[in-house]
């Protein structure tokens, strides 16, 4: 998304449906644009908690992902899909750090679905103008979509 209208909508809020990854075990990523320049290095900064449906409750936690930590791989076998939502507040603030919750469930390698919810940030100042949602290997494939959100 590199036209996300950063001066007209104060959140941003993202919703997946049905994704699907070409290679097993890819990781979804979500990478930010600042002034136009995708953020690659190891800044950002996540957390999350997972719950899967055999009782394992497991969290994860870093200060050095090159991207913001969405999961852990999801499977690419029939039906093993992701559906999830993402709210982003200060996108277009130069002042304050961009940074994001949400909360997701999938299908993992092993055919045992799971629910995360997290968050993540990108701990310096800067106008954050596009958002990158990708695999870390092969393709994806399913819905995204993002829409602005107005504070009154």
């Amino acid at each position: 998304f590199t036209s996300i209208q950063g001066s007209t909508y104060d959140v941003h809020f993202l919703t997946t449906n049905d994704i699907t990854v070409g290679t097993d075990g890819a990781e979804l990523k979500i990478r930010l644009y600042e002034s136009g320049v995708l953020e690659t290095a190891s800044v950002y900064q996540c957390a999350f908690q997972r719950g899967r449906v055999d009782g394992t409750f497991t969290e994860y936690y870093t200060t050095t992902r090159d991207s913001f930590w969405i999961g852990l791989g999801t499977g690419n076998a029939s039906n093993e899909t992701q559906q999830g939502y993402f709210y982003f507040y200060n996108l277009n603030d130069s002042t304050k750090y961009s940074f994001n919750s949400y909360q997701l469930m999938d299908t993992q390698t092993d055919a045992v679905q799971q629910m995360i919810f997290g968050g993540c940030a990108l701990p310096q100042a800067s106008t954050v103008d596009g958002i990158s949602f990708y695999p870390s290997s092969g393709t994806v494939t399913g819905t995204a979509k993002l829409y602005g959100v107005k504070q009154i």
